[in-house]
């Protein structure tokens, strides 16, 4: 089996958002608080995720 963990900061919201120079753009402010989550594959190729990831785990079942 294999993990991985991965770990994102939250947002107090974005303080600009839209297109400048014909290119979007997007700044938010981090804040010091993280999501994390942890994805195993299991030895017959499956993915173990925690069991309120319905959203994540449809995903992961697309791009497989």
């Amino acid at each position: 089996m294999s993990s991985v963990m991965v770990r994102v900061p939250g947002t107090c919201g974005e303080w600009v958002q839209g297109w400048f120079s014909g290119e979007p753009v997007l700044v938010s402010c981090p804040i010091d608080r993280y999501v994390h989550v942890t994805v195993t594959r299991r030895v017959d190729g499956s993915l173990s995720l925690p069991h309120d990831c319905e959203k994540a785990a449809q995903a992961a079942a697309r791009v497989r």
